[in-house]
C-alpha cells in the first residue's frame, strides 16, 4: 500500500471514527489511530491491518461488534477505586455536605453521574462515599447513573469483580466493609454498593441527554474525567452544551485537570481550590438559599469567562422549529382540537427552548398557553420542564391535573411513571406505567421502562417479558425512525439498548 494510499485512508477512517463515536484522530494522533486499528484487526479477525482499515473506511455500516471493539482499542479505559483522593475529598466536603444540610426537611434527594465510567470504579467509589457521608443513605433517594459506550466495560462494571490493581490508590479500609473475596483471588463489590449504582450504555456524541429516559436529566453533580479529551471541538461544545442542561441550577461538572477547554468557562462558573478545580452551573438562587445553594466559602473564582447570552424565545424564528422529535406528543398534533396557528408557533418555541435548557422561559411560554384548546399539550411540557430542573413534587402536580383533564392518553400515564420512578417510588411507577399499557399495548417506552424497573426490582420474568416486546416492536420499525417521549432517540439506537440487555451484557437480566 503506497503511503498517498494509506493517508488517504487513514484520513477516511478517521472521519468515521469521528461521525460514529464522536472520537477526534488528527493527523498527529494517526499512530494512535494506527494502533488501534492493529487491535481491532486482531480481534475482528481480518487477514491483515491495511484489510481491516480498508474495510473500516470505506463509509459502509459497521456491525455493532465492530463498533464496540473500535471503542474499546481506541480509547484508555483504565481506572481504579477512588483516583485522585484530594478530588473525591472536595466531592465529599464541597458538594455533597453542603447538598446534604441544604436538603434536610425538603425533598432529600442526590443525583450524580459517571460519564465514560469504564469498568466502574468511579461510580462505585462514589456509592462509597455516599454511604458514608449519608450514613447508609437511609430516607435518601440516591441516583448514581454509570454510562459507557463500550458494552464490555459495562459487564465488567455490572459484576463488580476487580483484581488488587484497582486498590492501588491505597486505601486498605475499602476492604473492611465495601469489597468482599471473589473467585481466583480478586475481589468484589458488596451488593448494597452494587445496587446503588446504575449501569447504562451511552454514547456521548450521539445520544440524546438530557432525557426523563435515560435519566440524565436533574443531576446534581456529573463526573467525565479523561474523557473530553477524545472529542473533535464541535462534539465537544454540544456534548458541553448537554451536560450543562442535565445538571440542575448549582450544579457541578467535575472533569480531569488536563481537560481545560474555553469551552467549560465558556458555559460554566469555573470554581477553583487548592487542590483541583471544578465546573458549577449558574446558581440562580434566590438571597438567603440555604448551604448548598451558593458558591462554596474556601473556593475562589477562576478568570473572568467569555460572556455567554441565554437562548430567548426572541431568539427562535417567527416561523418555529418543526416539531420536537420525539416530545411527549408531536407539538403540532397533540390530543385534542387542532390549534390555531399562533399557538401552535409558541407550543413549538417553547419546545425548543426546553431542548436548549433554557426552562424558566420555556415554562413562561408554557404557562401562557394554558388556556384551551392547547391546555393538555402545555400542562405535559410544564411537567416534563419541571421534572428536567429537579423539581419533581411540581412536575407531579402538573401531571395530576393533565390527568385530571384526561385519563386515556398512555402518554399521560407514561410521564406520570417517569417521574414516580425519579421520586424513587417504583412500585406506583410500574402502576403507571401499566395504565399507558393497557391504553397502548405498543407503547415500546413504557415496555423498555418497565423491563428495567422489574429488574431492578428483581422480578426478572416480568422485566424479560416486557424487553421482548419492547424488541419486538422496535425490530418492526425503521432504524432511523425517531421514538415520540424518547426526545429524539431512534428505535434503531434503543434496539442497541434492549439487545445488550437481553445478553445481560450492560444488566444482568
Amino acid at each position: 500500500m503506497n503511503r498517498d494510499f494509506a493517508d488517504a485512508r487513514m484520513d477516511a477512517l478517521s472521519a468515521q471514527v469521528s461521525r460514529r463515536l464522536g472520537l477526534h484522530f488528527p493527523p498527529e494522533r494517526w499512530r494512535d489511530l494506527s494502533r488501534g486499528v492493529e487491535a481491532a484487526a486482531q480481534e475482528l479477525q481480518f487477514s491483515s491491518p491495511a484489510a481491516c482499515l480498508e474495510h473500516l473506511a470505506a463509509g459502509g455500516p459497521w456491525s455493532r461488534r465492530e463498533t464496540e471493539v473500535l471503542a474499546r482499542v481506541l480509547t484508555i479505559g483504565e481506572t481504579y477505586f477512588f483516583r485522585d483522593p484530594q478530588v473525591f475529598d472536595l466531592i465529599r466536603t464541597q458538594i455533597i455536605s453542603p447538598l446534604a444540610a441544604s436538603r434536610q426537611g425538603q425533598e432529600k434527594r442526590l443525583r450524580l453521574w459517571s460519564a465514560g465510567c469504564s469498568t466502574g470504579e468511579e461510580a462505585y467509589s462514589l456509592a462509597m462515599l455516599l454511604d458514608q457521608c449519608l450514613g447508609g443513605g437511609n430516607g435518601w433517594d440516591i441516583t448514581i447513573l454509570a454510562t459507557d459506550i463500550n458494552p464490555a466495560s459495562l459487564k465488567k462494571a455490572r459484576e463488580g469483580v476487580y483484581t488488587r490493581w484497582s486498590l492501588r490508590g491505597n486505601h486498605p479500609w475499602l476492604e473492611q466493609g465495601y469489597l468482599q473475596p471473589a473467585e481466583g483471588g480478586r475481589l468484589q463489590v458488596v451488593q448494597k454498593i452494587r445496587d446503588m449504582v446504575r449501569f447504562f450504555p451511552l454514547n456521548l456524541a450521539e445520544d440524546t441527554y438530557p432525557s426523563l429516559l435515560n435519566n440524565t436529566n436533574a443531576m446534581d453533580l456529573i463526573l467525565c474525567r479523561n474523557v473530553l479529551m477524545y472529542f473533535h471541538p464541535e462534539q465537544l461544545r454540544r456534548i458541553v452544551e448537554n451536560f450543562h442542561r442535565s445538571l440542575v441550577d448549582g450544579g457541578w461538572l467535575i472533569v480531569s485537570a488536563c481537560e481545560t477547554f474555553k469551552v467549560l468557562g465558556e458555559r460554566f462558573n469555573c470554581v477553583s481550590f487548592p487542590e483541583a478545580f471544578f465546573y458549577r452551573k449558574e446558581p440562580h438562587a434566590p438571597s438567603g438559599s440555604s448551604p448548598g445553594e451558593a458558591a462554596p466559602p474556601t473556593a475562589k473564582p477562576c478568570p473572568p469567562r467569555t460572556p455567554r447570552r441565554s437562548v430567548t424565545a426572541a431568539d427562535i424564528s417567527k416561523k418555529g422549529p418543526p416539531a420536537a422529535e420525539g416530545s411527549l406528543f408531536k407539538t403540532g398534533e397533540p390530543p385534542g382540537s387542532p390549534s390555531p396557528g399562533g399557538e401552535r408557533d409558541s407550543l413549538e418555541k417553547a419546545a425548543e427552548l426546553l431542548r436548549q435548557g433554557c426552562y424558566e422561559q420555556a415554562a413562561q411560554l408554557a404557562h401562557s398557553l394554558l388556556g384551551e384548546p392547547r391546555k393538555p399539550a402545555a400542562m405535559a411540557l410544564l411537567s416534563r420542564i419541571r421534572a428536567n430542573q429537579g423539581r419533581l413534587a411540581e412536575a407531579a402536580d402538573w401531571c395530576e391535573k393533565l390527568l385530571a383533564l384526561d385519563r386515556l392518553q398512555a402518554e399521560f400515564h407514561y410521564l406520570q411513571g417517569t417521574i414516580l420512578l425519579e421520586q424513587g417510588q417504583p412500585e406506583q411507577a410500574a402502576a403507571a406505567l401499566e395504565r399507558a399499557l393497557y391504553l397502548d399495548r405498543d407503547f415500546v417506552l413504557a415496555h423498555f421502562t418497565l423491563a428495567h424497573l422489574w429488574e431492578k426490582l428483581g422480578r426478572r420474568t416480568r422485566a424479560r417479558k416486557h424487553l421482548e416486546n419492547a424488541r419486538s416492536l422496535l425490530q418492526a420499525k425503521p432504524a432511523t425512525e425517531p421514538l415520540p417521549g424518547a426526545d429524539g432517540l431512534t428505535a434503531g439506537r434503543l434496539l442497541e439498548t434492549v439487545n445488550l440487555m437481553a445478553k445481560g451484557d450492560a444488566y444482568g437480566t
